[in-house]
């Protein structure tokens, strides 16, 4: 994304009160890079790449549990 990233702009929705489901599509593998992304508020992470079912997987359990 050219102005924030994945990280940045989950942060602010989160901190602005919106709690839709977000899932991180991302080249960053390592864990430290999935921490980050769960501590501000990613309902779920998948490192690319990645195959469709992976996927459909994260962003099934991404909406069920927000429900």
């Amino acid at each position: 994304m050219p102005l924030l990233d994945g990280i940045e702009t989950t942060r602010i929705m989160r901190t602005n009160g919106i709690k839709i489901p977000v899932v991180g599509l991302t080249a960053n593998v390592d864990e430290a890079s999935r921490q980050s992304a769960l501590a501000v508020g990613m309902s779920q992470f998948v490192s690319k790449p990645t195959k469709m079912a992976v996927l459909k997987s994260a962003i099934h359990k991404a909406i069920s549990s927000e429900h």
